[in-house]
């Protein structure tokens, strides 16, 4: 997603959370649906990719069972997003035009 989205002639602007993931590098981008489903739903994913993100002094991934939800890349409507529910690792539409937290991730 993040590929088609950089092709736009004005993405950054358009599309702030795919600039801000991309700011941080090349390999840097939203994770869809999917990853981020995959990141939540199995533990030893989680807390891996926490305890890489303790080595680099970044900070960590929400727990699991808190009531916030990561952005992804995947679309739900033209208005909406789909968000990463870490409650109860479901997928719920979000407003484009909502504040909502984001998540780079690169692979390395």
């Amino acid at each position: 997603n993040q590929t088609k989205v950089t092709s736009r002639a004005g993405w950054q602007e358009q599309y702030p959370a795919f600039a801000w993931c991309r700011a941080l590098g090349d390999d840097w981008y939203l994770p869809s649906e999917e990853e981020l489903l995959l990141i939540i739903t199995n533990k030893s994913i989680y807390e891996a990719i926490n305890a890489g993100l303790q080595t680099m002094h970044s900070v960590p991934l929400y727990p699991i069972g808190t009531m916030i939800g990561y952005w992804s890349s995947t679309e739900h409507s033209s208005s909406e997003v789909k968000s990463v529910n870490l409650l109860n690792s479901v997928l719920l539409p979000m407003s484009k035009d909502n504040e909502n937290i984001v998540r780079a991730i690169a692979c390395f």
